[in-house]
């Protein structure tokens, strides 16, 4: 493969006589060990690992066999043929690795997620080391009237470092959306009663979806929380599930 940078296009037009040097062969082979989640009675069922090329802040360069996937419970070791020496005019990128537990084909929740990790060689294992645990929802049950007051959380076990809980609860078919958010894994969250203080704040009678997050943040210190990471795009690494439940 090679990679040619600077190639100017106008919109609407095109550019010819574009030489791409073709000098990187795709003949190295990358590990990668992470340690595979426990899956529920509902899943996750499977893990879907990717590499792919970073080309500094150009995008990414995706590979031919840049993704493989294991069933859960199953071998927590991956192997990549075919992936590029960064030399020649891939010196200077780096690999970019992650890994998604996830269920089903369409790749749904309840799903757990290690993000973007960087390496720039293939010479050893790369170790990717453990998932987010997945939040269960234990209050309100399955199938039974929530009262809005406690939602309670399974007590999480092992896995990555859980930095900050986030339940958004939808309902009005989404119209209406709260979002809890506390620091570390939390057992209980206590809920106000908004319908007392704004009535038209107040959750509408009908079902409602909860979504559960539970987010693992390098560096980070609640105090000096930013609105990005309240979603995945401020996660390092994740695990989210979504209940049902009637109000």
């Amino acid at each position: 493969m090679g990679i040619l940078r600077g190639v100017a296009v106008k919109p609407g037009k095109s550019s010819e006589d574009v030489f791409i040097q073709v000098d990187v062969p795709l003949d190295h082979a990358l590990k990668m060990t992470l340690e595979p989640p426990t899956p529920g009675s509902r899943g996750p069922d499977r893990i879907r690992a990717s590499v792919a090329v970073q080309i500094q802040d150009q995008g990414f360069a995706l590979l031919p066999n840049g993704i493989s996937e294991h069933n859960l419970p199953g071998a927590s070791d991956f192997s990549f043929v075919g992936v590029p020496p960064l030399v020649g005019t891939l010196a200077g990128t780096k690999y970019v690795l992650g890994a998604r537990a996830v269920t089903g084909a369409a790749g749904a929740p309840p799903l757990t997620v290690i993000g973007s990790f960087s390496a720039t060689s293939t010479s050893e294992p790369l170790n990717l080391g453990g998932f987010v645990p997945l939040p269960v929802v234990t209050a309100p049950v399955k199938n039974t009237k929530w009262d809005l007051g406690t939602l309670s959380l399974q007590p999480v076990k092992g896995g990555q470092r859980v930095d900050l809980t986030v339940v958004r609860v939808q309902a009005g078919q989404g119209l209406y959306e709260w979002t809890l958010v506390a620091p570390g894994p939390r057992s209980e969250l206590k809920l106000p009663n908004l319908a007392k203080l704004a009535p038209d704040a107040a959750l509408p009678v009908g079902s409602m979806a909860i979504q559960a997050s539970l987010a693992h943040i390098e560096g980070f210190a609640y105090g000096s929380l930013r609105y990005r990471q309240l979603t995945a795009n401020g996660w390092n690494a994740y695990a989210t599930d979504t209940f049902f439940t009637q109000h």
